[in-house]
């Protein structure tokens, strides 16, 4: 290029800068259409007119340095007014559908996007898995009363073999800690009488060591009356109940400590006069077991040691919807299963199909099917004492069993009648 030439344009540069700015008010759809249709136009045009003087060259180009500027500035002003006219929402919703550059093209980087996808697909199932395996671990297995029922730390009860003549036992009653039923537990000294082992065990044994709540009958005086008079109960040191829920648990332990004595009924005592107000009872001077205890099952405490209770401690039914009692062999079959969210267990195994129970004599006969599949060597001691126990409810002294083997039998020499254990729940 010349070196004149060069100098010309910068003058025609310098006088372009020089010249006052045009603002055209048309909109830029009309310049633009304008534009184009002078183009096309211009190219319909015979080669002749080709040829343009020179100053009509330079008004194009001025026209378009003055033009292009506004159009780029008016786009720009309203590309920013339209984001900020959108919602967040919409802008998200932008956001999230557009995909990073090289996202098609770029291989590597959708084995990337699948992997971390599949990553954490895997950490949302160990997640999701691991609480629930936690849950299954802490679920006791034996308040379901499916196949394999087993108790492995079952407190077994006390029979007549256990004792000797210079020992005394006695059956103290403890609520478990929600207070929804009552445990029967049997200890064993050298007392003078029951009332006495008793009123020690009440005070001295901790019942937390293996699950249970503290005694309802802490503060209770407990008083052998003798061959002429009643069992009696002193509450002057003790709490009045404060709650029907501590009103039932002394009712209902009144009746599982009443079941292992030679006693019927037991003498309640305020401050020498008779007669304690025990909530919704009322005020209660004579009171007399019930006698239609029936059936028994198994209670799990948080300690994991399992304890036999009588359907009356836990509230469970027995009688058909007319009130009719169930017989021996219904209140068996009763035993294998649980209502959901029992706080007990089935004291009976669902595979031990019982043909027949029942007798006409003081000697019950509980027969099982040869249907039964309960193992071989399995150790159902709490299967037989909870029969042994429902037995003496029906007013049984012994209980001949057909079915069992004795390596089923948990040492009861069924071979023969087996007689009704003292108490249930030695704590030896």
């Amino acid at each position: 290029m010349k070196k004149d030439d060069h100098a010309s344009e910068e003058r025609i540069k310098q006088s372009l800068e020089q010249l006052p700015q045009v603002k055209d008010k048309r909109p830029k759809e009309d310049i633009y259409q304008n534009i184009v249709q002078r183009s096309r136009t211009s190219k319909q045009k015979t080669s002749g007119k080709w040829v343009m003087p020179a100053f009509s060259a330079a008004a194009a180009l001025i026209l378009l340095l003055v033009l292009i500027p506004n159009m780029l500035t008016l786009n720009n002003q309203s590309g920013s007014s339209t984001d900020n006219s959108s919602s967040p929402e919409e802008r998200e919703e932008t956001n999230i559908q557009e995909e990073p550059p090289g996202s098609q093209d770029d291989p590597r980087a959708a084995d990337s996007s699948s992997d971390n996808e599949s990553g954490r697909e895997e950490e949302m199932t160990k997640s999701n898995e691991q609480p629930q395996q936690s849950e299954v671990e802490k679920e006791p297995s034996v308040n379901t009363g499916e196949t394999n029922l087993t108790y492995d730390q079952y407190t077994g009860a006390l029979t007549e073999e256990q004792m000797d003549e210079s020992q005394t036992a006695a059956t103290i009653a403890v609520p478990d800690p929600e207070a929804k039923l009552v445990v029967p537990v049997t200890f064993t000294a050298s007392a003078d009488n029951k009332a006495t082992l008793m009123d020690e065990k009440n005070e001295t044994w901790n019942p937390a060591q293996v699950g249970l709540a503290a005694s309802s009958f802490e503060g209770v005086d407990w008083i052998d009356g003798g061959d002429n008079s009643l069992l009696e109960a002193d509450f002057t040191e003790a709490e009045t109940p404060d709650s029907s829920t501590q009103s039932e648990m002394i009712v209902k332990g009144l009746d599982e400590i009443l079941r292992y004595t030679d006693e019927t009924q037991v003498l309640l005592t305020d401050d020498g006069q008779a007669g304690v107000d025990l909530g919704n009872y009322g005020i209660v001077e004579n009171y007399r077991q019930k006698e239609n205890n029936r059936g028994y099952y198994m209670y799990t405490s948080e300690t994991n040691d399992q304890f036999l209770v009588s359907q009356q401690g836990t509230g469970m039914t027995n009688s058909h919807e007319n009130g009719e009692l169930f017989t021996l062999k219904e209140t068996l079959e009763q035993m294998k299963t649980v209502p959901e969210n029992s706080p007990v267990g089935p004291s009976i195994p669902k595979e031990a199909s019982i043909e027949s129970a029942g007798g006409e004599s003081g000697t019950a006969e509980v027969v099982f099917s040869e249907e039964s599949s309960i193992g071989e060597s399995a150790n159902l001691r709490w299967m037989i004492e909870s029969i042994l126990f429902t037995a003496a409810d029906f007013g049984y002294e012994q209980v001949r069993f057909e079915g069992i083997t004795p390596e089923n039998s948990g040492g009861y020499p069924v071979e023969e009648p087996v007689s009704i254990p003292e108490a249930p729940n030695f704590m030896e």
